[in-house]
C-alpha cells in the first residue's frame, strides 16, 4: 500500500484517500470487481494444474497474448463459450448456478451445466438447499 505522512506526520492511505474523494474511481472499482475476480479464478484454475499460457493457449487453439488478455481482468468480459473453452484447455468443466442465499447456505434454483463432459454435473442440485461447511482448520501442536 502507499502512504505518504501528512504534515502531522500521521500516515496517509493514498488509494483510501483517492477512492473517497473521486466517486468515479469506486464505481470503476466495483465494476471491475468481478472481472478480476474472474480472471482470479481462471489463473487459480490453470496455476493448478501446472499449465503455461502458452500450453493453455495451445489447447485451446488460441495465442498466447489473448490468455494473457483474459487473465488481465481487461477491457472486456469473456463470454461464456470463452470461459468454457479455458476451463475445457485445463481439464475442468464449467457450470452456471442459480442460487438464492438462506440461512442455512443456498438454495440452487437452477443449474446449466456448459461443458457436456463434465464429471459432476450440479443439475443435480436443482431445487434443493446446499449447506457449505467451513473449511476445516489445522489444529497446532
Amino acid at each position: 500500500m502507499a502512504f505518504l505522512r501528512s504534515k502531522v506526520g500521521k500516515p496517509v492511505d493514498l488509494r483510501r484517500r483517492i477512492i473517497e474523494s473521486r466517486p468515479g474511481v469506486r464505481k470503476l472499482g466495483d465494476e471491475s470487481k468481478t472481472k478480476r475476480e474472474l480472471a482470479l479464478g481462471l489463473v487459480r484454475l490453470r496455476a493448478r494444474k501446472g499449465l503455461s499460457q502458452a500450453l493453455l493457449a495451445e489447447r485451446a487453439g488460441w495465442h498466447k497474448s489473448y490468455v494473457s488478455r483474459l487473465e488481465a481482468a481487461g477491457d472486456f468480459y469473456p463470454d461464456t463459450d470463452t470461459i468454457r473453452r479455458y476451463v475445457e484447455a485445463c481439464g475442468g468443466g464449467v457450470s452456471v448456478v442459480f442460487t438464492d442465499p438462506n440461512s442455512a447456505g443456498v438454495h440452487v434454483i437452477d443449474a446449466v451445466t456448459l461443458t457436456p463432459a463434465a464429471a459432476h454435473p450440479f443439475q443435480e442440485f436443482r431445487d434443493h438447499d446446499v449447506v457449505i461447511a467451513e473449511p476445516a482448520t489445522a489444529k497446532k501442536s
